[in-house]
């Protein structure tokens, strides 16, 4: 392809461009063309095969990106344009690397036996290299059957999410994704999957603190009270304790039994000589003669 062909190129991009805006007529295309410079075409040409490269690998089309090829390779080779011959080998990387990603995405899909993934990777391969029958026989097998678990796959998610499972609405979603990971709503749905867990695990984590709260209170008053039986229990002088219990004892062997445990218990100490036996006899007694229950 010489230069007057590329003349003819820019002008027909340029007649597309303004007659499809209404900006000039079609007698106008030459004076248009005229007012570009050589830089200013091959950028217009470069422009357009970097877009189309960029959404070819986007979309993993390989139509649009032999067609950006095709305008570097001719930038090149007419006008030894350097960016263009970087463009190229960025081509041949990006085939290389996306073969052996597929590849390896496609083997993993299968090892976990996601379908889904499975058809999203060999969709990506079927698209990028059409001459790949494997993956062309697939896609055209199982077009009905991709559909149908897509759709079921997404109702069993939207299902869950409605019943707060987020768990299995997680799950659900991010079938889906492994293999199509741009499909709106079910990046949406694993969105508000892990919203709802996040709320979930914040609420159970208030339960757990307010339950810490609640214990620790509950020790700090066991403690509290403790230490006041034992403070009690240290400013009695053995004199006063060895009077509680004969006081009991005298007691209890009048068949005074209330009298008897309140004295047992004043001592504040069940291993002081045989307190334990005689508060144990006193209950006994109380409970049988039905007597009024000494306060704790």
């Amino acid at each position: 392809m010489n230069k007057f062909s590329f003349q003819r190129i820019v002008a027909r991009l340029l007649f597309v461009i303004f007659f499809t805006t209404g900006l000039v007529a079609c007698s106008s295309i030459s004076r248009w063309e005229s007012r570009f410079s050589e830089a200013e075409k091959v950028q217009v040409v470069f422009d357009r095969a970097d877009a189309r490269f960029s959404k070819g690998k986007a979309t993993y089309t390989d139509s649009l990106i032999q067609q950006a090829k095709s305008d570097f390779a001719f930038l090149v080779e007419v006008y030894k344009h350097q960016p263009s011959r970087d463009r190229l080998s960025e081509i041949d990387r990006f085939y290389a690397d996306a073969k052996q990603k597929l590849q390896a995405g496609l083997k993993e899909m299968t090892e976990k036996n996601n379908f889904l993934g499975v058809a999203g990777y060999t969709q990506k391969i079927a698209g990028l290299f059409p001459a790949d029958t494997s993956a062309q026989r697939f896609m055209a097998k199982n077009k009905d059957e991709i559909q149908r678990q897509l759709s079921e796959t997404l109702k069993r998610g939207n299902t869950a999410l409605s019943a707060k499972d987020y768990t299995a609405a997680q799950q659900a979603f991010s079938t889906i994704l492994e293999g199509y990971p741009d499909l709106s709503e079910a990046q949406k749905g694993l969105a508000d999957a892990r919203s709802g867990l996040e709320e979930q695990r914040k609420a159970e984590e208030q339960k757990r603190i307010a339950a810490e709260e609640s214990a620790k209170k509950r020790r700090a008053a066991q403690k509290k009270e403790k230490e006041a039986a034992e403070a009690e229990t240290v400013s009695l002088s053995p004199a006063e304790r060895e009077r509680l219990y004969k006081e009991g004892k005298a007691a209890f062997d009048n068949k005074d039994y209330l009298k008897a445990h309140r004295s047992f218990t004043a001592i504040g100490d069940t291993n002081y000589k045989d307190t334990k036996l005689y508060l144990q006899r006193c209950m006994d007694k109380i409970t049988a003669l039905k007597l009024v229950q000494p306060s704790p």
